[in-house]
């Protein structure tokens, strides 16, 4: 389940009554993928970034990169309609990932955060699992939940994340498909 943003409008650094030492109740906070479609489905801005997401996701699985996970954070988990009156620019994503044995210049392109924002408004990122855990990997990891525990001013935050195994890929893509459709009946989404 993903928490309810706290009174900054980000999702809580840790559950409030949970021991900020333990694993649980702190980021990221493992979701499925339509816990986050039904939490973010909620204008037509966020829509088109899950179906980019998905699209992105798809783009993945057809490397044969299907072991892993994903972190997810940015303006898009936030109240960035509360907090600054505009929606989420895109998605980010940092995917974690084995390579399925391929070499790096066939799904290299899947990391360009340029051409993966223009194409489904993903701002990606990419950690290789298969490398060696050395120091620069490690550095790698920390690098990341670092810069996605907090904002750019410096407010802690959480994250989500998300398993990479395409298994429950169609049925949020369906879930996100009727919700579209509802509020198109209802006369369309907002921005």
């Amino acid at each position: 389940m993903i928490p309810d943003w706290n009174v900054f409008g980000v999702l809580p650094p840790i559950l409030p009554g949970e021991d900020g030492a333990a694993f649980h109740g702190r980021p990221p906070y493992r979701v499925s993928l339509l816990d986050l479609v039904d939490r973010f489905s909620t204008n037509d801005s966020r829509m088109t970034f899950l179906r980019g997401f998905f699209d992105y996701r798809s783009s993945l699985h057809g490397f044969g990169i299907v072991e892993g996970f994903q972190w997810i954070d940015g303006s898009f988990v936030e109240d960035i309609e509360g907090m600054e009156g505009r929606p989420p620019g895109d998605i980010d994503v940092v995917t974690f990932f084995k390579s399925a044995d391929r070499n790096q210049g066939e799904y290299g392109h899947l990391f360009d955060s340029h051409k993966m924002k223009s194409e489904h408004h993903v701002d990606a990122y990419g950690v290789n699992l298969d490398r060696p855990m050395d120091a620069n990997t490690v550095k790698l990891i920390s690098y990341w939940y670092g810069i996605w525990s907090h904002r750019r001013d410096h407010l802690w935050k959480g994250f989500i994340e998300t398993s990479l195994n395409p298994g429950e890929d169609q049925s949020a893509l369906a879930a996100l498909n009727s919700i579209t459709e509802r509020k198109d009946r209802e006369g369309g989404l907002q921005t």
